[in-house]
C-alpha cells in the first residue's frame, strides 16, 4: 500500500497486547493499604464494564465506612512517631488500624462476589460475540427476549438490562442470565418465528424461575 510501507513487516513486528482478567484476595493489608478497580479485579472489556466496577468500589467503601461510624466506630488514627506517642495514643493507632481493617474486610466481603461475577460475564460476552451472533437460533433467542421484555416489563429482565441498565449487583445479573437462558431455551425450542412464542408458558416459567431471583431487588434504573 503506497501510504503505508512495509505493511506486512510493521505487522508482524509489531507487539501484541494482552487482555487479562485478575481474581484475587485479599485486598488489603490489615487496615494499612487497599487494593481497588482494576489493581484489585481487572477485567477484559467485553461487556463495558471495568470502569463502572471500579467507581461502585468507591460507592460500597463509603457505605462500609458510614455503616462503621453509624455503630459507633472510629476512623481516627494517630500517627505521631513513636517517641511521641502515649500509652493512650498508642492505643488509639492500634483501635484505629483494627477499625480501618474492619471496613476493608467488609468491602472485600461485599464486593469480591461481584467483581469475580462480571469477570466472568466479560469473557461469556467476548465468546457469544465471537461465536454465536451468526447462529440463527441464538438470533431466535434474542428476538424472543425482546418479546418478553415487552410483554412483561419490570417481571423479565434481562442480564444485559441489568448490567447496563439498574445498579443491580453484578452477581444478581449472572445468576438471572443462567435462568433467562434457560427459559429462552424452553421457549423456542419448537418455534421457529418470535411472534410463534407461548406467552402464557412464558408467563409461568417467568414466576417459577426467574421472579424468586428478583424478589428482593430494589431496581434504580440509571437515566
Amino acid at each position: 500500500m503506497p501510504l503505508i510501507p512495509d505493511l506486512a513487516e510493521n505487522f508482524v513486528a509489531s507487539p501484541l497486547g494482552h487482555m487479562d482478567t485478575i481474581k484475587c484476595a485479599p485486598w488489603n493489608v490489615e487496615g494499612r493499604a487497599l487494593l481497588l478497580g482494576d489493581a484489585a479485579h481487572a477485567i477484559v472489556p467485553f461487556f463495558g464494564q471495568g470502569a463502572n466496577c471500579g467507581f461502585e468500589d468507591l460507592t460500597i467503601l463509603e457505605d462500609c465506612i458510614d455503616e462503621h461510624v453509624s455503630r459507633g466506630g472510629s476512623l481516627y488514627i494517630d500517627h505521631r512517631t513513636k517517641q511521641d506517642q502515649s500509652d493512650e495514643s498508642r492505643r488509639r493507632l492500634k483501635e484505629g488500624s483494627s477499625n480501618w481493617h474492619q471496613i476493608f474486610d467488609e468491602l472485600t466481603r461485599r464486593r469480591k462476589v461481584n467483581c469475580d461475577a462480571i469477570a466472568d460475564m466479560a469473557v461469556e460476552n467476548f465468546i457469544e460475540m465471537r461465536d454465536r451472533v451468526a447462529d440463527p437460533q441464538f438470533l431466535l433467542m434474542k428476538a424472543v427476549e425482546k418479546i418478553l421484555e415487552k410483554e412483561f416489563p419490570g417481571q423479565y429482565r434481562s442480564r444485559y438490562s441489568l448490567v447496563t441498565f439498574s445498579n443491580a449487583p453484578y452477581k444478581l445479573a449472572l445468576d438471572v442470565g443462567v435462568v433467562c437462558e434457560e427459559i429462552l431455551n424452553r421457549l423456542c425450542k419448537s418455534v421457529t418465528k418470535p411472534e410463534e412464542v407461548d406467552l402464557k408458558l412464558a408467563e409461568k416459567l417467568i414466576q417459577e424461575k426467574l421472579a424468586p431471583l428478583l424478589q428482593d431487588f430494589e431496581p434504580l434504573a440509571i437515566h
